[in-house]
């Protein structure tokens, strides 16, 4: 609430970062449970989905890491290692998923969906 209410010092130089911050965590929220019903649903739109799930959460992660340095700029001695950390995972696990979601056999037998791998394309190929 003090940086909400600061109208001068260093504290105004954080209410940008912390209301992104918290639309962010928001939106990774909200994202994370959209595709949870989209697995149990088992519908093929979760590829799309995911994918967009793990960019809102790489994004969230570097969001997460400016705010971060703006709280250690207003407030010294404040650790930034734990944002930074966060932000390279959100990456990272982004990097790994969003091919995972996009090229996998096994996504595609599970959700359906178009591609090589595909069951009706593969038995249609068997037969021919």
């Amino acid at each position: 609430m003090a940086i909400f209410a600061a109208t001068s010092g260093p504290l105004t130089e954080l209410k940008i970062p912390i209301t992104l911050s918290l639309v962010s965590g928001c939106l990774v929220i909200i994202s994370a449970a959209w595709c949870l019903y989209l697995i149990f649903a088992r519908k093929h739109a979760i590829v799309r989905f995911a994918t967009a799930h793990y960019l809102i959460l790489a994004v969230a992660g570097l969001i997460e890491m400016w705010g971060g340095l703006a709280l250690e700029k207003a407030i010294p001695g404040t650790p930034s290692d734990p944002f930074v950390r966060g932000a390279v995972r959100g990456i990272l696990i982004a990097c790994i998923w969003i091919p995972y979601f996009w090229r996998s056999k096994r996504v595609r037998n599970t959700f359906g969906g178009s591609g090589p791998n595909t069951p009706a394309r593969s038995a249609r190929l068997a037969s021919e």
